[in-house]
């Protein structure tokens, strides 16, 4: 592998890393905050953190400087890429979950997104080798569906875990909108609808 290559294995190695914290992090909020503050203002809350990261997105495109978030989006984001439309859309969809379903499903959404997006990257970055979509390989698919199916079994039961994990590497490899706002609603979605078939 050439230096260059490995650098940028590494840059998306901990954008990934970041990734997955974070969403592991909103996971882990949207999984307790309706509990303690109520869904209106959780979905409030989520509101006012989507403005906030599209105005500062607006701000770090113009070469505004904002501390902490300009270096971070400097470190971390893709070349040419709209700062932050990752996680804004993270964010939406998530939000989007809430909206629509109860606070189970929207954490599931969230988990879901943060472990198969994250995995299915570095698995196929690193190891990749067998295209099936554009970019997206095999390994990609595989490394984003085993992890989230793993962690998803702690909280609901094997087929319908299989199912949700299914639904979201999936949505992962084929969707034309970015996947960070497809994946909490097709996930939390298919959660709501099986969710008492597979007791």
């Amino acid at each position: 592998m050439k230096t260059r290559s490995k650098w940028e294995l590494r840059l998306e190695l901990e954008r990934n890393a970041a990734h997955l914290f974070f969403g592991l992090a909103i996971a882990g909020f949207v999984g307790i905050a309706p509990k303690y503050v109520g869904t209106l203002k959780t979905l409030a809350l989520l509101g006012v953190v989507i403005a906030a990261g599209a105005a500062m997105s607006l701000a770090v495109q113009k070469r505004v400087r904002i501390p902490l978030v300009s270096g971070f989006v400097e470190r971390l984001e893709r070349k040419k890429a709209w700062p932050g439309k990752g996680a804004i859309a993270l964010f939406t969809g998530v939000f989007l979950a809430i909206a629509l379903f109860d606070k189970r499903p929207a954490f599931v959404g969230a988990l879901s997104v943060a472990l198969c997006d994250s995995f299915s990257t570095i698995f196929g970055k690193s190891w990749g080798r067998h295209r099936i979509v554009g970019k997206k390989t095999i390994e990609g698919f595989v490394g984003g569906f085993v992890p989230t199916l793993v962690v998803l079994l702690a909280f609901m039961s094997a087929p319908l875990a299989l199912l949700v994990a299914l639904t979201a590497s999936v949505a992962e490899l084929l969707s034309p909108m970015d996947d960070n706002l497809v994946i909490p609603i097709l996930a939390g979605a298919v959660f709501t609808a099986f969710r008492y078939s597979f007791v």
